[in-house]
């Protein structure tokens, strides 16, 4: 995996220590959500065969499930771009995909990111980077929030943190930026690329205990394409 050095304006190419990363990041202070690594393989089929002399971008890469997983799937650690804003993860990596992403236009072939956009300042502005470095014809996943869905109501309703509803971070507090969307809002703001397919999926998770266990999964999934709570975003420059 090659990160983006900003001190020096360099790359670094490390080896991925995965399970080291993600016990790391499993700690209670952080209270952090990985992506599921079913989901990650999800996207990774979705996006595509990835041949060898491509680049990928993960400007968001949390506890490393994503990059895990491609490594997983056979791609080189010299084809991995990555780094993210959280200090535990790499000090001299502090860096928002909003403020500008450090690569030249026309980089990648591939750009990633799963629920970290809708926490930005400016996500059109994240949108709109990922956008410049991608080449022509490549291809990305974005999954943002939805705003009419399930989730949103429910925690409105109970007036609970998104990010935070059981207190299992030592700040106590929910992310500082959350921002959700409807499909009609994530059209525009993805305006600038040739091919778009939105989805709404994932009605609730497993914090909902005993309702997400008991629910029959054909209801789930017919809810979720209704009222789910991430949009997922495919698309194409």
């Amino acid at each position: 995996m090659i990160l983006w050095n900003l001190k020096n304006n360099s790359t670094e190419v490390i080896s991925f220590q995965g399970e080291l990363a993600l016990k790391d990041f499993n700690r209670k202070d952080y209270g952090v959500v990985n992506t599921p690594p079913k989901t990650a393989k999800y996207i990774i089929r979705r996006l595509g065969s990835i041949k060898k002399n491509q680049k990928i971008l993960d400007p968001c890469t949390g506890s490393g499930v994503f990059v895990k997983k491609l490594l997983e799937f056979g791609i080189g650690n010299d084809q991995i771009f990555s780094y993210d804003i959280n200090p535990g993860y790499k000090p001299d990596l502090l860096h928002n995909c909003d403020k500008g992403l450090p690569f030249p236009d026309n980089s990648f072939n591939f750009a990633y990111s799963m629920g970290v956009i809708h926490h930005t300042p400016n996500p059109q502005r994240a949108i709109d980077e990922i956008y410049r470095v991608l080449k022509k014809g490549g291809k990305g996943h974005i999954m943002l929030y939805h705003k009419y869905s399930l989730n949103r109501f429910v925690h409105l309703l109970l007036k609970k943190p998104y990010e935070n509803v059981r207190n299992i971070n030592e700040l106590k507090k929910d992310a500082h930026f959350i921002y959700t969307f409807s499909k009609s809002q994530l059209k525009e703001m993805f305006r600038k690329f040739e091919h778009l397919n939105i989805k709404i999926e994932y009605l609730y998770g497993a914090g909902w205990g005993n309702i997400y266990n008991f629910i029959p999964k054909l209801i789930y999934f017919y809810l979720s394409k209704l009222f789910g709570w991430h949009l997922s975003v495919f698309f194409q420059k």
